[in-house]
């Protein structure tokens, strides 16, 4: 294997702790120890090419459809990255994330009552 320069091993360095530091940010999202909607409006610079799509899929029982709701409903791609947003764009998002979050809730209760009654 050839031998790489001390520039390169940095930069595959820095690129591993990039990915680690993301992978734990998403298990902390899944867990709800950490909030998109906080991540989102404090802009990490580790997050800064992650896609927004990916970050709202961490969240427990959320997966791609309902970020698609999500991203759709402020007309935004789904393969949007966060350092690609604007405050307006974060605060839309914020907004979309909680108004899902509610219609989930909403759903989950529904559902429920009817469990419960057969």
């Amino acid at each position: 294997m050839p031998s790489r320069n001390p520039q390169t091993m940095e930069a595959l360095d820095r690129a591993n702790a990039i990915r680690k530091e993301r992978a734990r940010i998403k298990t902390m999202v899944a867990k709800g120890e950490e909030s998109v909607i906080t991540l989102l409006r404090a802009k990490p610079d580790v997050l800064r090419n992650m896609r927004v799509a990916e970050l709202i899929c961490a969240q427990s029982k959320w997966g791609e459809h309902n970020a698609r709701k999500v991203l759709n409903s402020v007309l935004l791609n789904f393969d949007k990255r966060c350092g690609e947003l604007t405050d307006r764009q974060i605060k839309l998002i914020c907004w979309a994330i909680e108004d899902r979050e509610e219609l989930m809730e909403q759903n989950r209760r529904h559902t429920d009552k009817y469990r419960n009654a057969s």
